[in-house]
């Protein structure tokens, strides 16, 4: 068992991992295995990977799939996983050069932490964002309550195991559930020790998902409803909850699925949200069959 997964979920962008491969040959922590699952890509991705094989500088996993969404490759990197614990880094992200180091001198196992936080940089002297972490903030810390002081551009590590015990949810037409779900699933039971360094450096590119917009949620409604469950029971007893849960409802009804929480009141009074949900996803249907 190595202590440091690298987890890279990658779609067509074979290209982009040069970048994030030199970075993890200089890292000075070496007890550590690269996993790459191609979802499906049609580029030049395996053979790239290959290449980098045959360096043998790295211990290198390649998982190939059939084109399902990042999270459903996030599922199979992660039941892959044969570590302590995970960090996911993006195609078009890199490792800081000391960061697998930092992460393992700076973790402490504790049944009460499932793992860590650190900053996500737009270069390795700048934060993304520029937001930093309070100086009154614990040394071991809920993501929410960071979220809560606006940040959040950082890296998130885990326990592998506890990865493994919150898959997300994937529907078989579906290929998208927003990442937070799963993050705020683990916040409800796990504290992060908090680490105040950049650990990755973004790239954000056209066609990734962090631009792609609201139109995610009216193409993957079921994925989507899944986040906003989750939304409406973390508030509970107000507008929030019945515009959440609203939401959720009325995605679950245009599919036809159906709806797996809320009581009879909160349904009722979060109908008109609802029907509001179905009628938009409706609309959208007939816009594009007319396209």
């Amino acid at each position: 068992m190595k202590k440091i997964t690298v987890l890279t979920p990658t779609y067509n962008r074979g290209s982009l991992l040069k970048h994030l491969y030199q970075s993890l040959c200089i890292q000075e922590f070496v007890d550590f295995e690269w996993i790459i699952v191609s979802d499906g890509s049609e580029d030049r991705t395996e053979e790239i990977v290959d290449e980098f094989k045959k360096e043998k500088r790295l211990d290198i996993r390649f998982i190939k799939k059939e084109n399902g969404g990042k999270p459903s490759a996030h599922n199979a990197g992660v039941l892959a996983a044969d570590s302590e614990l995970t960090v996911i880094c993006d195609d078009d992200d890199y490792m800081a050069p000391m960061a697998l180091k930092v992460i393992a001198e700076r973790w402490e196992a504790d049944d009460c932490v499932g793992g860590m936080i650190g900053y996500m940089g737009e270069s390795e002297t700048k934060i993304l964002g520029g937001r930093l972490f309070p100086k009154g903030l614990n040394q071991v810390s809920r993501l929410s309550d960071i979220f809560k002081e606006g940040i959040f551009d950082t890296v998130q590590i885990y326990k592998t195991e506890i990865l493994k015990s919150n898959l997300f949810p994937i529907e078989p037409t579906e290929k998208f559930v927003p990442e937070i779900w799963c993050w705020t699933e683990i916040d409800k039971y796990y504290k992060l020790i908090v680490i105040p360094e950049i650990l990755e450096i973004a790239k954000y590119l056209p066609g990734g998902l962090t631009r792609s917009g609201s139109q995610n949620m009216w193409n993957n409604p079921i994925g989507y409803s899944h986040y906003f469950r989750q939304r409406s029971e973390l508030h509970k007893g107000g507008w929030r909850q019945m515009k959440y849960f609203g939401i959720y409802q009325g995605l679950r009804w245009a599919k036809k699925y159906p709806v797996e929480c809320g009581g009879k009141i909160l349904k009722f009074f979060s109908s008109p949200i609802s029907i509001y949900v179905m009628c938009r996803m409706a609309f959208l249907r007939v816009f594009k069959k007319r396209m």
